[in-house]
């Protein structure tokens, strides 16, 4: 299992950017993108490594939603938990957001100790369950050699 530490922020606002730069640069490495395309390609070559991405849902040339459809497509929402981080706190985008896969939303404006504590939790979570199902697929794999065996 390759060691995930890096967090994947995406914001076309460079302030906010640099604010969850500041709550994270001392526990994570930290890959910044502009856009939904930008996003997806930094995803793609770096997913291995990517423990959550922080993705705003308004910005130009590909917005958030778009991203997560397109990671729930490639199956990358499986691997990557995404915390939306946005400005519409409208409950219509809340459950878009969680109807395409958000682990989790936090509203802009945001507290840095909440969005610290819940991309925490959210991580965590994350690891568990790919510990849980590495566990799974080893005692499968012992299971299947026990009974291939007594055979």
């Amino acid at each position: 299992m390759r060691q995930r530490d890096t967090i994947l922020i995406v914001d076309d606002m460079e302030i906010n950017r640099v604010i969850l730069d500041g709550l994270f640069q001392e526990e994570y490495h930290l890959l910044e993108a502009e856009n939904g395309e930008q996003a997806l390609l930094l995803l793609r070559q770096y997913h291995e490594n990517i423990a959550i991405m922080l993705l705003d849902v308004v910005m130009p040339v590909m917005d958030g939603y778009k991203v997560l459809q397109e990671m729930g497509a490639n199956g990358l929402l499986d691997e990557v938990p995404v915390v939306v981080i946005t400005a519409d706190n409208s409950l219509e985008g809340e459950l878009r957001a969680f109807d395409l896969g958000a682990s989790d939303i936090i509203v802009k404006p945001f507290e840095p100790h909440v969005v610290s504590r819940r991309v925490h939790n959210a991580v965590e979570l994350s690891q568990n369950r790919e510990h849980l199902e590495l566990t799974v697929e080893e005692q499968a794999a012992s299971l299947q050699k026990s009974t291939n065996i007594l055979v």
